[in-house]
């Protein structure tokens, strides 16, 4: 039986918070200074300085879907340095929908998310939709 690493947990439980709205585990496993990459060309790519940063980009996407951006955490994998998670996610917006999976790269420092990549499967679908 593989044991799952603390960090593993740390992720899954700061995002599934954070999708219920309980942001507190995210606050708690983030850096305030991290990077946040997001890949791409559209409005919502780019790089981005520090955890308030970050939590505007999200607030930005779940306020431009009228509410309904949906992410779900299918699987993480983490060391004592870096983290994999893979998740799917789902939104509405102008009379159209997008549904993908993205890949989030994360380095930790002392179990905290120092600097994330983030690449969405189909990347020039992502960025149209938000255009």
């Amino acid at each position: 039986m593989v044991m799952e690493h603390p960090n593993e947990k740390r992720i899954r439980n700061a995002m599934e918070s954070a999708g219920r709205g309980d942001m507190e585990p995210m606050r708690a496993i983030c850096d305030p200074k991290m990077v946040w990459h997001i890949a791409g060309r559209g409005p919502f790519s780019g790089d981005l300085n520090g955890y308030d940063a970050v939590m505007a980009w999200a607030g930005q996407l779940f306020e431009r879907s009228g509410g309904t951006w949906k992410e779900d955490v299918l699987e993480v994998a983490a060391t004592d340095d870096a983290a994999f998670m893979r998740t799917t996610y789902r939104a509405t917006r102008a009379g159209r929908s997008i549904e993908d999976y993205s890949v989030n790269v994360f380095r930790l420092r002392g179990g905290r998310i120092v600097e994330c990549w983030v690449y969405f499967g189909k990347q020039y679908e992502f960025d149209d939709f938000w255009s």
